[in-house]
């Protein structure tokens, strides 16, 4: 009896975008961007950073990453070579 109520928002087609200074939207892989601090401190971000399982082998070995998020969901400035994007956003896959 867990259904969800979910409401379509929009299909967006995306690419690989080349190394530069997006606004990332979501969750942030720590290791794939270098964060813009100064505008951190400007839009008044307040950001977290977790650790969840990455990936699990055959044998239940568990492989971890840190991840960052904004605590208000709003999108972070950083510079990364791994984004993704496309109408105007752009996101990292975790």
């Amino acid at each position: 009896e867990m259904l969800a109520d979910l409401e379509y928002k929009e299909t967006v087609l995306i690419k690989k975008l080349p190394k530069g200074n997006y606004v990332v939207n979501g969750l942030i892989r720590q290791e794939y961007a270098k964060l813009d601090i100064q505008k951190i401190y400007e839009e008044n971000l307040s950001l977290q950073i977790i650790r969840m399982p990455r990936q699990v082998s055959p044998d239940r070995v568990f492989e971890h990453a840190e991840y960052l998020f904004e605590m208000n969901g709003r999108p972070v400035p950083v510079e990364t070579a791994e984004a993704f994007g496309g109408g105007g956003k752009a996101w990292l896959f975790l």
